[in-house]
């Protein structure tokens, strides 16, 4: 990674017998620090396009999200010791937490909780959105559509990304690459949709996408059972199956 933290946490080998406080606050900073995107994104639902929430009686969640996000944050700093094993790729070796008093235990116990909220918090968010966009106009039809789009693209990629996590060399660059520019696609999505809603046609890019898509999976599908048939026909001919 490319990330200065990330790399200031590699450049220790073994934990330091007493390490420095930079290095303290590297690795409980990696504990929390994606609290700061995926709390956001959480909220772009239930906000997007007014920038409130669709009724008063779905302030809560915002609440909530908020709620969790200060459990979680409490949780990862006052665990008894700080593992390098949450950064990509991980260190072996771990620092004790001058403050922490929560054994490894008893951090799992309290995951538990906050992982089913968040996963409610979740559900509830988007239902939010679709519930809104079945109550909205035309226009804020459409800027829903340009986040519905935002989204789908970025599950795809990141369910992708997260399948071939194990990639290295120049293929994990490209992976990290793509990923990157992926995580611009909402923010883009609702700066299109706010600022110039009838800039594009929607309903066409989101065609021409699903056409391409699939051309795509087939081209590729072609040339990956030309090469194992090529590959086949060339270890019978060959004799060497390895061909």
């Amino acid at each position: 990674g490319t990330i200065p933290y990330e790399n200031y946490i590699r450049s220790f080998s073994t934990a330091p017998a007493q390490p420095p406080v930079w290095l303290t606050l590297a690795v409980w900073f990696t504990y929390w620090n994606w609290l700061l995107f995926i709390v956001p994104i959480l909220f772009i639902p239930v906000l997007f396009p007014t920038g409130r929430p669709l009724s008063p009686r779905w302030r809560w969640l915002i609440v909530a999200g908020l709620a969790l996000a200060v459990y979680f944050f409490l949780i990862a700093s006052l665990q008894s010791r700080f593992a390098g094993g949450s950064i990509d790729p991980p260190v072996d070796w771990s620092i004790a937490n001058p403050i922490g008093f929560l054994s490894d235990n008893i951090v799992e116990t309290l995951i538990g909780p906050f992982v089913l909220g968040l996963i409610f918090v979740t559900i509830l968010s988007f239902a939010s959105i679709f519930i809104r966009y079945r109550r909205a106009g035309m226009v804020e039809r459409q800027q829903i559509k340009w986040l519905f789009y935002a989204c789908a693209l970025f599950a795809v990629v990141y369910m992708t990304t997260f399948i071939n996590s194990d990639l290295r060399g120049h293929m994990g660059d490209i992976r990290k690459t793509v990923s990157n520019l992926t995580y611009l696609a909402l923010p883009a999505a609702i700066a299109i949709a706010i600022l110039r809603y009838r800039l594009y046609d929607i309903d066409l890019i989101i065609r021409r996408t699903l056409q391409y898509t699939i051309l795509t999976g087939l081209l590729a599908l072609v040339y990956f059972g030309g090469v194992v048939l090529g590959q086949r026909l060339a270890g019978a001919l060959t004799g060497s199956p390895d061909s």
